[in-house]
């Protein structure tokens, strides 16, 4: 089983979604969420991203209804859905992958939509201060581009 989390970076903060697979094998963001500021140290942020990735669940009945599921995974943010939330936001793809963690940037769209940059991926051993230094870099190498292709 390969774990993963999010993390998005908007405004000030870093918020820190688990992954739930659900039966049809559709992943989404779940509870908990972690909130941190972006000046966090590294370990913080480390260990937020390491506690997300525990809890990624697999087997999650599929909601009955999906927008409204993905969408109350926000209330705690301030943001009502994933459109609002995701404008102006940088993305991270975060997978565990046995003793490593693979963090992957990605490029936004002005519609809210993400494409990963595998090219620009980093690997980094499972431990909090390494895997905070590998986000906060990952960050650095997100995108923008007005429309993905």
């Amino acid at each position: 089983m390969t774990a993963t989390c999010e993390v998005i970076a908007r405004g000030a903060k870093l918020y820190v979604f688990s992954n739930c697979e659900l039966d049809a094998g559709v992943k989404m963001a779940c509870l908990p969420i972690t909130m941190l500021e972006q000046d966090s140290d590294v370990e913080s942020v480390g260990r937020a991203v390491t506690d997300a990735l525990r809890s990624f669940r697999t087997n999650v009945p599929f909601p009955d209804d999906f927008n409204k599921a993905a969408n109350d995974v926000l209330k705690d943010t301030g943001f009502k859905n994933w459109r609002a939330f995701s404008k102006g936001a940088q993305r991270l793809d975060v997978q565990s992958m046995g003793t490593e963690i693979l963090v992957t940037p990605t490029v936004a769209d002005a519609r809210g939509g993400y494409a990963t940059l595998d090219a620009k991926s980093i690997k980094v051993r499972v431990d909090p201060a390494s895997l905070g230094r590998a986000v906060l870099d990952a960050l650095q190498r997100c995108e923008f581009k007005s429309r993905l292709d």
